[in-house]
């Protein structure tokens, strides 16, 4: 296993790390925290350019412990910054129009939304 480029010797089980079932069940995938912990999931958002889109993913991350789902592939025409009634913050960001490119987005937890800055100047992919 390496460390910051540096080759520890360590086996992954004895780092703290297990693989994650891939099941419908997505109760298991947050591992066991010490002191101060950010979890991060990654979604591509292609199916994701429709409000349905946007409920369907919101209803699977109640069910996921998370702060910031990071979202790729956002496939919609105009930038969007969005707070939900529960605090939720939904960050998309636009296709680019002249280039076959997507753009990336955030679904923030509504308790690290104070430490975002909604300026939008991140969204594009490249």
């Amino acid at each position: 296993m390496t460390s910051g480029g540096v080759t520890n010797g360590e086996r992954p089980e004895n780092l703290g790390l297990r693989k994650t079932s891939l099941e419908p069940d997505l109760t298991n995938i947050r591992t066991k925290c010490h002191g101060n912990c950010f979890l991060l999931c990654m979604y591509s958002a292609r199916t994701f350019s429709t409000d349905a889109g946007l409920h369907v993913l919101l209803g699977a991350a109640d069910c996921i412990g998370f702060h910031v789902i990071a979202l790729q592939e956002t496939k919609i025409k105009k930038t969007d910054i969005r707070q939900l009634n529960k605090g939720t913050l939904v960050i998309r960001g636009e296709k680019v129009p002249s280039r076959n490119v997507s753009g990336v987005g955030f679904v923030v937890h509504p308790s690290i939304v104070h430490l975002v800055d909604e300026d939008g100047a991140y969204l594009t992919h490249r």
